[in-house]
């Protein structure tokens, strides 16, 4: 409870700053404007740390025509002090609205990193539902419609691992039940609410509304025919009967890049939102997969063909385990090593990064020169966490290899790795995955040829159809 009044006060106040204190808040988060993405020292990863800085850059770029919120949502149990390619990917979100780019960037740890969810949120999924609801209720306090004094905001979601899934639902929730306008909650607050009604109207109605629409989402039952609308059917007759009108609006996701998404569900319960609501529902999807990861409780969970028409969708496999694709390793490089300042820069996990800023580079969300600094390792460690952990993931789900389907894309990287393994041993091969120093994936069953083999630059030729 005291969080969620500090985050309001917080909320209000930033909301109300005159220009001269958006300098100020400027200077709170880009540090003068000097914040460089490929420092080692990090900022926060707490949730009202994060509320502060998205209010703050929300206030600083409030007048700009159009701007770009940005959301983050990190996989299970990753954090600021294990940071990822979704952390690095805030921070460079964050180097660049510090540079005058107008952007709003949103921050959410993975599921597993509070203290209450160190286990459930690892092994059953808890937490997924309420990462959503939060990131959802970011976007409508701060979502500016096209009208005469905007452009439009444009909207962009990232995730890894479980936090992939989150993504992926918060762009299915958003696409079913249209976003909350932050601007026209008018319901009075309750008579026990401490604060000025202007504090309620512009906070916690929005928490309310967002709570009853989402539990309306996720019990309504799956049909498979023409399930989409009925889906947007039940929400808005729930909506209509029940708030007041033009709550709601419809709006587009333009991006949503997702490194490796695996199922929330976890090991025994189901109580997150289903796999039929992961549709790709924005504008560009980009997915980078992993090869090497075989624990079946970490089964990959690819983009449906079924999506939008016109929407583009483009899937590449890279080398390497869950986290070799999504980052979190330290030190886990052996070749080029001595090429970033930061441990985490470095490995395997720093090619489908390389390649999904190269994908991005026309949307301006990170600095042009992020891309020059990752150096793209394809002799990297290699990580298989079926052997590396603890026994319970082959006790109770066990061992599922992945299998690319024909005409897959892969990229150039993995074909690197099995032609120069064969001529000089791996530096620092996987003791069993890996023998004698070779990397020969069993499950590219089919010819090389087989496959398209894809150099960052130019995944465009992959759009699946």
């Amino acid at each position: 409870m005291k969080s969620f009044l500090a985050g309001g006060l917080l909320l209000l106040i930033s909301m109300h700053c005159s220009s001269a204190d958006s300098f100020q808040l400027k200077t709170s988060v880009c540090k003068n404007g000097d914040y460089d993405f490929m420092e080692s020292k990090d900022i926060g990863d707490d949730y009202d740390t994060n509320l502060r800085i998205w209010s703050e850059f929300n206030t600083l770029y409030k007048d700009k025509k159009s701007r770009k919120l940005v959301v983050f949502l990190d996989g299970t149990r990753n954090n600021a002090d294990k940071p990822t390619n979704i952390r690095f990917l805030y921070r460079m979100a964050l180097t660049q609205a510090c540079r005058g780019e107008a952007i709003i960037p949103y921050y959410d740890k993975g599921v597993g990193t509070h203290m209450n969810d160190q286990f459930s949120g690892s092994a059953f999924g808890s937490g997924v539902s309420r990462n959503i609801r939060q990131a959802y209720q970011f976007l409508s306090h701060t979502y500016k419609a096209k009208g005469e004094n905007s452009d439009g905001d444009d909207i962009y979601i990232f995730g890894f691992s479980r936090g992939a899934f989150t993504a992926r639902s918060l762009n299915g929730f958003i696409e079913m039940a249209g976003l909350l306008d932050g601007t026209k909650m008018s319901v009075s607050p309750a008579s026990w609410w401490p604060f000025p009604a202007y504090i309620y109207q512009g906070f916690t109605q929005i928490n309310y509304i967002t709570e009853k629409v989402f539990n309306e989402y996720h019990i309504v039952p799956y049909h498979k025919y023409g399930f989409d609308d009925y889906l947007k059917s039940t929400i808005k007759s729930f909506v209509e009967k029940n708030f007041p009108k033009e709550s709601f609006q419809r709006v587009n996701v333009k991006v949503i890049g997702v490194f490796d998404t695996v199922p929330a569900i976890g090991f025994f319960l189901n109580d997150e939102p289903d796999n039929h609501r992961l549709d790709l529902y924005a504008q560009k999807g980009f997915h980078a997969l992993s090869l090497d990861e075989q624990r079946e409780a970490f089964e990959l969970n690819r983009f449906n063909k079924n999506r939008l028409q016109g929407n583009e969708l483009i899937e590449i496999w890279f080398a390497g385990g869950h986290s070799d694709i999504g980052g979190g390793y330290p030190k886990s490089a052996w070749c080029n090593k001595d090429s970033s300042t930061n441990e985490y820069l470095s490995g395997l996990s720093t090619i489908p990064l390389k390649w999904m800023l190269a994908s991005l580079k026309e949307e301006k969300l990170f600095p042009s020169s992020a891309e020059s600094q990752l150096e793209e390792c394809s002799d990297g460690e290699l990580h298989d966490e079926y052997y590396e952990t603890l026994g319970i993931y082959k006790i109770i789900k066990g061992k599922k290899a992945r299998k690319p389907r024909d005409k897959d894309c892969l990229h150039i990287s993995i074909l690197e790795r099995i032609k120069n393994s064969k001529i000089t041993p791996l530096p620092k091969p996987h003791n069993k995955r890996e023998p004698f120093g070779l990397y020969n994936p069993e499950n590219l069953e089919n010819s090389i040829e087989s496959y398209k083999f894809i150099k960052t630059d130019f995944s465009k030729d992959c759009l699946i159809q």
